[in-house]
């Protein structure tokens, strides 16, 4: 009986697509009061750690303006998230991650308004789009069957 030999590369069930989420700072700086830097883009799934500026720490906190596609209040820690919001001249940092594309918006709620005034940021978050990497384990797949006879499982 003649067998007819199976091979599939790429068009495996088992693969797994991995990509790398970069963690960008920015920093609140007391003199001037400022958040470093003002603006940022980054990918969608990155994080941002806020950081009250290590060699000269002011009384601040980072929060997202009310329309901002990512939400958050944060200082030393994240609001809802096991922290505390409100500003402090602690040495502090909160990280806070971006998974939804478009503009967030923030400030210290005591140098800065919503409005972009005073200290204030704006991070926009973008998707990539590009191609994913893509891992295929194993390599290839090979069965055989006779001629004729169905190779669909029940």
């Amino acid at each position: 009986m003649k067998r007819i030999s199976l091979l599939a590369g790429s068009a495996l069930a088992l693969f797994a697509v991995t990509a790398s989420a970069v963690d960008h700072q920015v920093i609140a700086r007391n003199g001037p009061r400022v958040f470093d830097p003002a603006t940022l883009e980054i990918n969608v799934g990155d994080t941002v750690t806020f950081i009250n500026d290590p060699d000269n720490p002011g009384f601040h906190n980072a929060q997202s303006n009310p329309d901002a596609v990512t939400q958050f209040r944060c200082a030393n820690g994240c609001d809802g998230d096991g922290g505390n919001g409100d500003a402090s001249n602690d040495l502090w940092q909160a990280t806070v991650t971006f998974d939804t594309p478009g503009t967030v918006g923030y400030y210290c709620e005591i140098h800065g308004s919503p409005s972009g005034t005073g200290m204030s940021g704006v991070i926009t978050v973008v998707h990539t789009g590009g191609a994913p990497s893509i891992d295929v384990t194993p390599q290839t797949l090979a069965g055989a069957a006779d001629e004729g006879a169905s190779t669909i499982v029940p």
